[in-house]
């Protein structure tokens, strides 16, 4: 715990944090050898069954960046005469055959099917491919091999840890991956950047002057106007240094973009380990949450069958259910300041909404038109207002109809709303004034904001 107090001196911070953050010899060692397990066990079936194919070591473990709280590894099934055709048709029967006798696995789509083995607390993801030497046409993970070849090739052991420093300030920021329910930085991208600009901190001190728009060209091979077009929806444009057609950055939201841009600003001014994941959870429970007086939470715990639905996809319908459930809110007249997500990928559901309270107003405003308008539509509004028994108050120039809420937001609602999204879904509904509860959903003010400011002070 003393080596997440450090603060004030960059090298002692980013020293310190990679001495918590890389993994020792023995992971590596534990993790490679189930690796070439797995080589062998899948080397053997396919040679059995005349096959041919290449098993890869791809991922973060391969390129020499992975954390220390990462057991997992990513093994690629490349194979050398096959058509993307035949890997969607015949590769997860194949896999399934060359590993149910060794192995306990669940089968996850993405693209194409891939299944996950687990053993002893460690997990593989194994994913069939078809062979490219170079990018060819439409590609998606088959591009992976080409992604590890160039970081192998190109990453020195230093620029390796200054990718971990990287990745971890990522996490510690809440903007590290790029799936739909994050839209963060993936650990490829962090590899990049840090590639292109030679260290962690040359990365943020980038990042301080990044704005919405920003385009960056590692290899300098890409056509920038044919790029801004393709992405022109894109936040960030960070050109794939594989693929000149790609941009590495185009899951980054606004909203990640912000964080990382005023997160990279505040480092460099206070550098601190609060930044880094591996001490941000550590320091939270020091600085304690605060409460605002009239702010309430709307909490949703839900019990579902989620073992053979894709993280991905769960992921995807929490996002899709928390947007549903702020706008329905918000239409209710309830002002809502946060949303909070998360799950256990089994079975568990959360959602949380950090509000202005808990139940909608039991009247509603209906807007009106305006003095200049013709007499029939006039007339027209005060007949719909009087069939509501609506009450009518001027405001400036403006009619406006004061009525009963019809449909009033309820528990029932929500819950009917996340029924539709996960089937024979069991949820609780409560909403209790934050006065009553402490926690990060009714703070949701990050711990490197909170750390940086109330530790260090003005």
């Amino acid at each position: 715990m003393d080596k997440c107090l450090i603060k004030g001196d960059f090298e002692e911070v980013e020293s310190t944090v990679l001495s918590l953050v890389k993994p020792s010899s023995r992971q590596i060692l534990i993790l490679t050898s189930f690796f070439n397990w797995i080589r062998r066990t899948l080397q053997q079936c396919l040679e059995k069954k005349g096959i041919k194919a290449r098993i890869e070591l791809e991922g973060s473990l391969a390129k020499g960046t992975i954390l220390n709280d990462k057991w997992e590894i990513d093994v690629f099934v490349i194979f050398e005469d096959k058509t993307k055709e035949w890997i969607e048709k015949k590769a997860e029967d194949l896999l399934k055959s060359c590993m149910k006798t060794n192995m306990p696995y669940t089968i996850k789509y993405s693209q194409h099917p891939y299944i996950t083995v687990q053993v002893a607390g460690l997990e593989a993801d194994i994913v069939p491919v078809v062979d490219i030497e170079k990018i060819q046409g439409d590609v998606g993970v088959e591009r992976t091999p080409l992604h590890t070849r160039f970081m192998k090739k190109n990453l020195t052991r230093k620029h390796q840890d200054e990718a971990r420093l990287l990745k971890s300030f990522l996490k510690g920021i809440g903007v590290y991956g790029a799936e739909s329910h994050i839209r963060g930085f993936s650990g490829y991208l962090a590899e990049v950047l840090v590639y292109h600009y030679g260290s962690f901190r040359n990365v943020l001190e980038a990042a301080s002057s990044w704005k919405p728009g920003t385009y960056i060209d590692p290899i300098g091979n890409a056509d920038p106007r044919f790029l801004r077009e393709k992405y022109k929806d894109s936040v960030l444009i960070v050109v794939d240094p594989v693929d000149p057609t790609r941009n590495a950055a185009a899951s980054v939201s606004i909203e990640s973009l912000s964080k990382f841009v005023i997160a990279s600003k505040l480092y460099l001014s206070r550098p601190n380990t609060s930044f880094f994941h591996v001490c941000g959870s550590k320091l939270a429970h020091l600085l304690g949450s605060k409460t605002i007086p009239g702010t309430y939470l709307l909490r949703t715990t839900c019990v579902a069958d989620l073992t053979e639905t894709p993280p991905e996809i769960i992921w995807s319908k929490l996002v899709k259910i928390g947007r549903i459930t702020s706008d329905v809110l918000l239409k209710n007249d309830v002002q809502v300041y946060s949303v909070f997500i998360g799950t256990d990928e089994a079975k568990t559901l959360e959602l949380s909404f950090l509000l202005d309270r808990c139940k909608p107003k039991e009247h509603e405003i209906m807007s009106g038109p305006t003095a200049w308008i013709k007499t029939e539509s006039l007339i027209r509004f005060f007949e719909k207002r009087s069939k509501e028994n609506s009450i009518i108050v001027f405001s400036k120039d403006r009619i406006l109809g004061i009525r009963q809420r019809k449909t009033p937001v309820s528990p029932d609602h929500i819950v009917n709303i996340i029924r539709n999204e996960i089937r024979d879904a069991r949820c609780e509904v409560t909403c209790m004034g934050c006065g009553d509860i402490r926690g990060e959903e009714c703070d949701p003010t990050p711990v490197w904001i909170k750390y940086t400011l109330e530790t260090l002070g003005p």
